[in-house]
C-alpha cells in the first residue's frame, strides 16, 4: 500500500520520496500551492494541467517531486524554510518526464549539490530615527539608526534570499555561525561570507 503524497503526483513519475530517501537521494517534494486568491487559485490549476492527469486526484496529499522543475522555475523561499513555514513559492513545474525511482547519476547529484552551495552576505543599511508603535504587541519601537540585513546568495545559481535582520545589532561569530547552521540543517552548505571593508567586519 501506498500511503498519499509518497509518489510524485505527475502522471507516469515514477519518483516515490520514502525509497529515494531510503537511497540516500535527496529529492524535493513540492506541495500544491493553497490559498483562495486569484494568484493562488491560478497556479494551482497550472500545476494540475502540468501533471497531465485524467484522473482525480488529493492535492491536500499530493507533491510534485524536484526532478520536475529547473532551477529558473523558481527561487528557494529560504525564510519560510528557516522557520519551518510552507513554501510561498509560485513556481511552475516545466519539465514532464517519464522518471523511474532509480536514484539519480553522480553527476545529477553533483548538480544538484551545486545548486545549494551559498555565500552570506551582510551589510548595515541607515534607517530613519523614528519610533514607532506596535499595536499587536502594544510596545513602542524604535528609534533605531542601522538595520543589519544578511543574505543568503547561491554561489552558482542566481538566488538571494534575507535570513536576518535586525535594529542596532553588529554581526558577530555567533550570529553567523548559527545562521550557517540552520542553513545546513535544509542542505544549504555555506562556503564564504561577503562584507564591506567596515572595522567591525574586518575584525570578525
Amino acid at each position: 500500500i501506498v500511503m498519499p503524497g509518497q509518489i510524485c503526483a505527475v502522471a507516469l513519475c515514477k519518483s516515490n520520496r520514502l525509497t529515494l530517501k531510503k537511497k540516500g537521494v535527496n529529492l524535493a517534494f513540492h506541495r500544491f500551492p493553497k490559498g483562495n486568491d486569484l494568484v493562488s487559485s491560478t497556479i494551482r490549476k497550472e500545476w494540475i494541467n502540468r501533471c497531465k492527469r485524467e484522473d482525480k486526484f488529493n492535492l491536500d496529499t499530493s507533491y510534485i517531486c524536484g526532478l520536475h522543475f529547473t532551477t529558473n522555475d523558481y527561487e528557494r523561499d529560504l525564510q519560510n524554510e528557516l522557520l519551518d513555514l510552507p513554501s510561498t513559492s509560485s513556481a511552475m513545474p516545466s519539465s514532464y518526464t517519464e522518471i523511474s525511482d532509480k536514484p539519480r547519476t553522480s553527476s545529477t547529484q553533483d548538480t544538484y549539490k551545486q545548486k545549494r552551495l551559498s555565500f552570506l552576505q551582510f551589510d548595515e543599511v541607515k534607517v530613519k530615527s523614528l519610533e514607532e508603535y506596535d499595536v499587536a504587541n502594544d510596545q513602542v519601537l524604535g528609534p533605531h539608526s542601522q538595520l543589519q540585513v544578511v543574505q543568503a546568495r547561491g554561489l552558482f545559481s542566481k538566488w538571494k534570499q534575507p535570513v536576518y535582520i535586525a535594529f542596532d545589532q553588529k554581526v558577530n561569530k555567533d550570529i553567523l555561525c548559527n545562521i550557517i547552521s540552520e542553513l545546513r540543517n535544509i542542505s544549504f552548505n555555506v562556503v564564504a561570507c561577503v562584507s564591506d571593508c567596515g572595522g567591525g567586519n574586518i575584525g570578525l
